[in-house]
């Protein structure tokens, strides 16, 4: 079985259901925002993570969506354009690629990118 990214995403209306939630993903993942992971897995493993996450959902209150991702470099981080790697982003027009990003927030993703380059 070959591994592949997903960005794993959740929006859960109840805190204890939530809590729940978070704790299963974030043994599987890459926390990149606080209900936003980056999960390597077989499709097989995916659904298997899936599955047991729907067993805490409230199919009427919450949402879990998971995105293959070709790989992180090519995540595109929004706002002020917040690039992940200099040169892997993908630019939306001139006006965008000026735009300096906040230093931060830039530090930690390339230190994320790299740990998880790192992994590979």
């Amino acid at each position: 079985m070959s591994s592949r990214w997903f960005l794993l995403a959740y929006d859960i209306r109840c805190r204890k259901r939530l809590q729940r939630v978070q704790r299963m993903v974030a043994r599987e993942g890459y926390g990149l925002q606080q209900s936003v992971y980056l999960v390597r897995s077989s499709r097989w493993q995916l659904r298997r993570l899936l599955k047991r996450l729907e067993s805490q959902l409230d199919s009427n209150e919450d949402d879990v969506r998971a995105y293959p991702v070709t790989h992180p470099a090519q995540l595109w981080c929004g706002g002020a354009m917040v690039a992940v790697t200099p040169t892997a982003t993908p630019r939306l027009d001139d006006e965008m690629d000026s735009a300096p990003a906040p230093e931060p927030l830039y530090a930690w993703l390339g230190q994320a990118v790299a740990w998880i380059r790192g992994r590979l």
